[in-house]
């Protein structure tokens, strides 16, 4: 499969950041939002909520969005 080509950019939400990537990150064509990790029915969604500081994650075909919790903001990306 090779090696994965990760790139990432800033959103309108100073909170979040959006990583893109060079093949689906999920299966499904829509959407997925995560507000929680209790919701989280995905095993990247529930990778990424292991991580200290995560709020919400949103995955899209080739991107995902990571917003992080209030309590880390301003502690950098």
């Amino acid at each position: 499969m090779g090696e994965v080509v990760v790139s990432s950019e800033n959103t309108s939400n100073p909170n979040a950041h959006r990583y893109l990537v060079d093949r689906a990150v999920q299966e499904q064509p829509k959407g997925r939002f995560f507000p929680s990790a209790d919701q989280a029915d995905d095993p990247l969604a529930r990778a990424l909520f292991q991580v200290e500081g995560v709020a919400a994650v949103m995955l899209l075909p080739r991107s995902v969005t990571v917003t992080k919790a209030a309590s880390v903001v301003g502690r950098g990306r």
